[in-house]
């Protein structure tokens, strides 16, 4: 069995011996059997996606035999706090994964897994092979949207993410994607519903990747992505800050700065949120431009 293994935990776990100027306490693997059975536009490994397979956004994940990755989690004094297991839709790799989790579960580390459930009774068997988290990404945050650059109900989606997070409380995490067509509102709602069910946000930056149906979109002004990033600070910290935020007539969120006196809660914000211990180094970013998602 194969497993890939993102680059900057080639270096993490000692496989390879590569210069990564990012510190990292997520151990980030990916299972892949082949392509997705989805097709998002802005996805490395969606169907209809050119190029290599051995890329997920920006980073390129090799493949290392699972004996490998076994021994080397198994060295002493190793700096991990988790294990991210991203995961393709397509039944060979769902199928892997349970395995995977059982496998890594022997490590002591707890593991989240990245994936595209379709029931509850799939996630549930995760938790029970030995996952401590669950990520459910919804990414397109609004049903047009969602239909259009991911495929499949936004409701039915967001119904399954809602019933994981009742029968799973405090360990279920979702991922939303900002500058792919999206409203500042409707996200905004969005996070303030998953908080309020204690579900984590994890926010990204959309990022044009070669290959992808996406390609040749932008990607979003920092200046917003830093607004969107306070908003849900904010809102983790106490629901009673949405009072806080306002809009425009366009849905726009305004400018949040100028209410925040504490500048360490601003820069906090900056940081990548999402599961205990994610930092998803140059995902989003290229070295030596200024990161969305801040890990030092």
């Amino acid at each position: 069995m194969v497993v890939r293994v993102s680059a900057g935990t080639q270096k993490l776990l000692g496989l390879k011996k590569i210069r990564v100027e990012a510190p990292m306490r997520m151990a980030y693997l990916m299972v892949s059997e082949g392509r997705c059975t989805y097709n998002c536009d802005y996805c490395t490994q969606a169907r209809s996606a050119e190029g290599k397979e051995d890329r997920l956004s920006r980073v390129v994940w090799p493949r290392y035999e699972l004996s490998e990755i076994v021994t080397a989690l198994k060295k002493p004094d190793l700096e991990i706090g988790r294990i991210c297991l991203q995961v393709t839709s397509n039944p060979a790799s769902k199928q892997t994964a349970l395995a995977l989790v059982e496998t890594f579960s022997e490590a002591s580390f707890p593991i989240s897994v990245s994936i595209r459930p379709e029931t509850a009774d799939e996630v549930g068997k995760l938790m029970d092979c030995g996952a401590e988290r669950v990520g459910i990404a919804v990414d397109a945050i609004g049903e047009e949207l969602f239909a259009r650059v991911r495929s499949g109900s936004f409701g039915e989606h967001i119904n399954l993410l809602y019933e994981a997070a009742e029968l799973y409380p405090g360990r279920i995490t979702t991922h939303a994607i900002v500058g792919i067509g999206e409203s500042d509102c409707d996200l905004i709602d969005f996070i303030a519903n998953c908080y309020s069910r204690k579900i984590g946000v994890g926010l990204f930056s959309f990022t044009p990747v070669k290959g992808t149906a996406m390609s040749k979109i932008p990607q979003p002004p920092l200046e917003r992505y830093r607004r969107i990033q306070l908003a849900r600070f904010l809102i983790e910290k106490d629901m009673d800050n949405i009072d806080l935020l306002s809009f425009d007539d366009d849905g726009n969120l305004l400018p949040l700065k100028e209410l925040i006196s504490d500048n360490s809660s601003i820069e906090a914000s900056w940081r990548t949120s999402g599961c205990p211990d994610c930092t998803r180094p140059f995902y989003n970013e290229r070295p030596g431009h200024e990161h969305f998602n801040v890990f030092v």
